[in-house]
């Protein structure tokens, strides 16, 4: 419908405006879940909790349709992984100019909001989506967006599998791997393994979103994690009163991994414990995920990037 495509491209225009403000873009991405809502029928799940949380796969948990819906919700990261996939498109064209840039899209969801964007951004000539996801029921109703907002000629096929199996066609390049398939400290969710999957299928030149995602340890005593969760102490203070560790892992394109034996783990490098620590510190986990270039995802600035704290 014409309502929906002029909705679509005022939304874009917000997200792709770096001068924007964050109160700017959290309306923006309220109003593009909304329509996608709309469009769609999928209402999200968090509010009323009509669904199963997440299906369980061999290598982790997938969000189901509506939850994975409502994680558009997720500002920062929403806007920044949008902004990221222009960063990278926007590179491979200057790289490969004249040439398609085809992106593979994992786990994808009801919505594909990374996606949307940016066919008010390109044109079918320069980009194209390939779309996964492990539901039929968000294989389905990215479809029917797709339809009706008249973007079908961006979108070159719609797959219903496991991301961490498929297999990418050999006939045409693979550019552009991105995924959002993560929890916390990369825990829980399939985002490590369908990544070691797609990302040796790309080109050599191809990129991924995010480009890296760093897990770091560090020593910290629990009230001033209680008081940064609570907002009464900002980033800066609380690095300013851990102790640094170690990475522990760092996940990339080009990463070099060691497995046990039977492949059900990777094998995490050392972390020194420093002699000098408070008895009374605890251990934590941050994450931190450089999505494209300078665009990073700071701890706590959404769900995915949240501390573990072992208490």
């Amino acid at each position: 419908m014409q309502k929906y495509q002029s909705y679509l491209k005022k939304i874009a225009e917000v997200l792709f405006d770096r001068s924007k403000g964050w109160d700017e873009m959290r309306i923006a991405v309220k109003s593009y879940h909304t329509i996608l809502s709309e469009i769609t029928g999928i209402n999200g799940a968090i509010k009323n909790r009509s669904e199963g949380y997440e299906t369980a796969l061999n290598t982790g948990f997938a969000l189901s349709p509506g939850y994975a819906a409502d994680c558009t919700l997720d500002t920062k990261r929403t806007v920044k992984y949008i902004q990221a996939l222009e960063n990278a498109v926007q590179r491979l064209l200057n790289e490969f100019p004249g040439e398609t840039i085809n992106i593979l899209y994992a786990g994808c969801g009801p919505f594909a909001p990374f996606a949307l964007p940016l066919t008010e951004r390109f044109s079918p000539e320069q980009i194209q989506f390939t779309l996964l996801d492990i539901h039929q029921q968000s294989i389905d109703a990215v479809k029917k967006a797709v339809d009706i907002l008249e973007i079908g000629p961006f979108f070159r096929r719609y797959i219903n599998c496991d991301a961490t199996e498929f297999k990418h066609d050999e006939s045409y390049p693979l550019h552009i791997l991105i995924t959002e398939t993560m929890h916390r400290t990369l825990s829980r969710e399939p985002h490590l393994m369908i990544t070691l999957n797609l990302a040796p299928q790309l080109i050599p030149e191809g990129l991924t979103v995010p480009e890296e995602v760093t897990l770091t340890a560090c020593a910290s005593q629990i009230e001033n994690e209680l008081r940064f969760l609570k907002d009464e102490i900002t980033l800066e203070e609380i690095n300013d009163r851990r102790t640094v560790l170690g990475t522990i892992f760092r996940l990339r394109k080009d990463g070099e991994y060691r497995f046990k034996e039977d492949k059900s783990a990777i094998i995490c490098p050392p972390v020194n414990i420093k002699n000098e620590l408070n008895g009374n510190d605890t251990l934590v986990i941050t994450t931190s995920i450089k999505l494209a270039d300078s665009i990073i995802l700071k701890e706590k600035e959404s769900g995915i990037t949240y501390s573990h704290i072992a208490m």
